[in-house]
């Protein structure tokens, strides 16, 4: 009875208040502990806030527990250390305004396992919401759980395959050759709707008290009115626990989990951070994939939005990592158009758009970020100059390639025996000013199929002016792995600095796999064992092995896969195929060698081919072109590949040191490649594309 007279009141003086046009807020009242939303003591109005408040969460460490949906609140204001935790997947904050002020944490229960499947998010529907600066909607590793001693798989769909594997999700989790069952995780969800949470990663069987780290989490927003973001909305994937740095441990890392924000106004900020990391694994264990990160938004009213946004968006792996392990791949961002995009450009993931094939920027930077333009099809108007720089972190542009995985290679780091390229139409890059490729970084470009129907390549990057490669950089072309197109580079002039280079090694047709044969003509077959990969020479044959093919002039074709017996065999080398209307400065190297194989009797893939066309060639004592077989283990090594040179004028003769040599394999060495170095008509004669 003293409960109700007091809320009698209470009701007397807000209509008091009412009267005099103020309206008072219902507020969080207890100042520790995590305490339910819907119990009304928790409150100023001594009840939970009903349709139409405001509603305040300001005390300092204070938590609340939301387990079901609101009522359509007037607004909620969280901020100074406060916390809100979501739990259930249907739970929704409904209100005409959100703010999350300095301090303020919008959160979720978690990590869960895959049953109850996908049972936390943060899931929040409003007219307009504010995300201040120190505000933060924080889900990282409350996804998919890690796997533990009693379940070495982690939890989610992108961590299937067990110990070692880093889980997938945007993007594919790391692998270690060293895994029995070799596979990978696969990727799975959707770029422009990224729904899911992000995957566990994989427990360490070897090691006790090694548990792969959490997926990230989930994060929904629908804004009918206008978004500002200028705090962080992190959905990141959890290290392995504990994190050993050291070479002797297995633990694998949670997918970055899913951030996803539809705004049918406009978006502002100028300091907010997208965020849906992979995780950690160890030295030996597999890295967790970047996550995925939707932010849709009306296209025709943010073009006129001034001052243009300037948030960040990253759905990053861990890549600094060497030892057996390879790295994860980076997860997707997807947006409306590319009016939220600056210079240096904002996005550290693979960037795809809503129905956007051609992309349009003044200039484009590339400094301490991996960006990947994954659009099918896409075609890249640069108007100046593309600079691409490692800075203090990384620096790597991809052009196409929305389904690749792990393109980088070194001495420590095996490839797939399959993976997918780009499947649709040829990606291009076209360049107004110049190509920098600077302080060791690097340039990966994935061709797609070709056939009748489209371009006689697989990829182009035009560019105007120059193209210059310095000390410790790299453009790495990747042929299609299954159907051979390639990438074709075009510029007035190509300057390769000492160090540095084009790299087409192990790129090009696929090697056989369990006993197939290679891919590609000159594909290496036969039984136990089989045979290396035949381009320019042919691959050591033990039964069989592929044929000679392609043109000794005109190499435009990259080298074929050996034959895979109990592992993979050795890729075909890729192709470096360049044109400059002026001059080639060669102080580095051009290399197209075969793969090796992995093991188990496979046999070698076939060198490449590299095709150069020129004004005047100018190369440099210590400058390379090779076009090497790969060995094979127990089997045949891959054949020579291809390499061809055509020039006017030609600046130091003799000074190049060639390679298209067959490998070594333990039955037969692969034969020699062709080399050949021509002469164009005189200057001014117009030099034809083949």
């Amino acid at each position: 009875m003293k409960r109700m007279s007091h809320r009698w009141g209470l009701s007397v003086a807000l209509a008091g208040l009412m009267t005099l046009g103020a309206k008072a807020a219902n507020e969080w009242t207890p100042t520790t502990g995590t305490n339910d939303w819907f119990d009304d003591d928790n409150w100023s109005l001594e009840h939970y806030p009903q349709a139409g408040e405001d509603v305040v969460i300001a005390n300092a460490g204070a938590g609340v527990l939301l387990t079901n949906s609101t009522a359509a609140l007037g607004s909620l204001t969280i901020s100074n250390s406060a916390t809100l935790v979501f739990t259930n997947w249907t739970t929704a904050l409904n209100a005409t305004t959100v703010t999350i002020g300095a301090g303020g944490t919008v959160t979720c229960a978690g990590p869960f396992t895959n049953a109850p499947a996908m049972s936390n998010r943060v899931y929040i529907v409003c007219t307009d919401l504010n995300l201040a600066y120190g505000g933060k909607i924080n889900v990282d590793s409350r996804g998919y759980s890690g796997g533990t001693i009693g379940s070495q798989s982690g939890n989610g769909p992108g961590n299937v395959y067990g110990g070692r594997r880093g889980a997938a999700y945007g993007g594919y989790g790391g692998w270690t050759w060293l895994t029995a069952n070799n596979g990978i995780n696969n990727t799975y969800g959707s770029a422009s709707a990224p729904t899911w949470p992000g995957s566990g990663g994989a427990y360490d069987a070897t090691q006790s008290g090694v548990d792969g780290g959490h997926g990230g989490g989930a994060v929904r927003l629908e804004v009918s009115g206008t978004l500002v973001l200028n705090g962080t909305i992190s959905a990141v994937g959890g290290n392995c626990t504990p994190f050993i740095a050291d070479g002797g441990h297995y633990g694998a890392g949670g997918s970055g989990g899913g951030i996803y924000i539809t705004c049918s106004n406009t978006v502002a900020g100028t300091t907010g951070v997208l965020q849906a990391d992979g995780g950690a694994g160890m030295p030996w264990g597999g890295n967790g994939g970047g996550g995925r990160i939707a932010l849709v938004y009306d296209a025709a009213a943010q073009r006129n939005v001034v001052p243009r946004p300037t948030l960040q968006f990253l759905a990053r792996t861990r890549y600094d990592q060497g030892y057996e392990s390879t790295q994860g791949d980076i997860g997707t961002v997807f947006l409306s158009d590319n009016s939220l995009l600056i210079d240096p450009i904002n996005v550290f993931g693979q960037l795809l758009f809503d129905n956007l094939s051609t992309l349009r920027m003044d200039r484009l930077t590339v400094s301490n970020t991996w960006v990947r333009f994954a659009q099918e099809g896409i075609n890249v108007f640069v108007t100046n100059d593309v600079l691409i720089v490692k800075g203090s972190g990384i620096g790597r542009l991809d052009l196409g390639g929305a389904d690749a995985y792990n393109s980088e290679r070194s001495a420590t780091t095996r490839r797939l025996p399959y993976y997918g390229y780009s499947i649709g139409a040829p990606p291009v890059l076209t360049v107004g000013g110049n190509l920098v490729v600077t302080n060791g970084a690097s340039m990966h470009v994935f061709a797609a199929p070709t056939n009748t129907t489209t371009a006689y390549y697989g990829a182009r990057v035009a560019v105007e002016k120059d193209v210059n490669v310095s000390g410790g950089s790299w453009i790495f072309p990747h042929s299609h792995y299954t159907n051979g197109g390639s990438a074709f580079f075009s510029m007035r002039s190509l300057i390769v600095a000492p160090n540095a280079g084009f790299n087409a090694d192990d790129a090009g047709w696929a090697a056989g796999y369990f006993g197939g044969a290679g891919r590609g003509p000159g594909g290496g077959f036969g039984g136990f064992p089989g045979g290396g990969g035949s381009y320019g020479g042919l691959g050591g044959k033990v039964v069989d092995t592929g044929k000679i093919y392609g043109s000794s002039n005109a190499p435009a074709l990259p080298g074929s896969g050996g034959f895979g017996h109990a592992m993979a065999g050795g890729f075909g080398g890729g192709l470096i195929w360049v044109q400059a209307r002026e001059r080639i400065v060669l102080g580095g190297t051009l290399t197209a060698n075969g793969g090796v194989s992995e093991g188990g009797w496979g046999a070698g893939g076939s060198g490449g081919g590299v095709y150069l066309r020129c004004k005047r060639f100018v190369p440099s004592v210590g400058a390379v072109i090779r076009a090497n077989g790969g060995t094979g283990a127990s089997s045949g090594g891959g054949g020579g590949g291809r390499i061809a040179v055509w020039r006017v004028y030609d600046s130091a003769p003799g000074v190049v040191s060639n390679f298209v040599d067959g490998a070594t394999g333990a039955s037969v060495t692969g034969g020699s490649g062709t080399l050949v170095y021509g002469w164009l008509p005189p200057a001014g004669t117009v030099i034809l594309i083949q």
